[in-house]
């Protein structure tokens, strides 16, 4: 396993299939391009409002059971955060999933 990549293989947007997607996206209506964009950077957005909050909690802790517990918290939150993400992300990507979001 390539621990860098996290795959396998070394190449994880083949072994994922990630790059097909990609492919794929790119030949669907610009609207959907757009869609994609877009939750791609409010996603990208979010992920670092998490990441700012935490940095600004850490600078107020004092032991390493406050510093134990924020990161269980913050490792909480950015899985949650990801769920949320992924749902939106495939609503607005899918014309069933936004009509059911």
């Amino acid at each position: 396993m390539n621990i860098a990549s996290g795959s396998k293989t070394g190449k994880p947007f083949t072994e994922f299939g990630w790059m097909n997607q990609l492919s794929e996206l790119a030949t669907q209506p610009l609207h959907l391009q757009t869609a994609f964009w877009h939750e791609t950077m409010t996603t990208a957005a979010d992920v670092a409002q998490l990441q700012a909050d935490w940095l600004q909690k850490l600078s107020a802790v004092t032991t390493p059971q406050q510093v134990a517990a924020l990161n269980a918290e913050y490792a909480q939150n950015l899985f949650r955060k990801g769920i949320e993400e992924s749902s939106r992300l495939t609503a607005a990507l899918n014309p069933t999933g936004r009509k059911a979001a």
